[in-house]
């Protein structure tokens, strides 16, 4: 029992860690995008 506890806790925390790194990593693109964006404008 504890050690299936064990990996269910082991198996949400790395969900976890790749949902985190997911939604960091889409703030970072929509914020390179944005950035592009503005560039293009301002070179226009």
């Amino acid at each position: 029992m504890s050690r299936n506890y064990k990996k269910t806790l082991s198996d949400m925390l790395l969900l976890a860690i790749i949902l985190l790194i997911s939604s960091v990593s889409i703030k970072i693109g929509a914020i390179v995008i944005g950035m592009i964006g503005l560039m293009e404008l301002l070179t226009e």
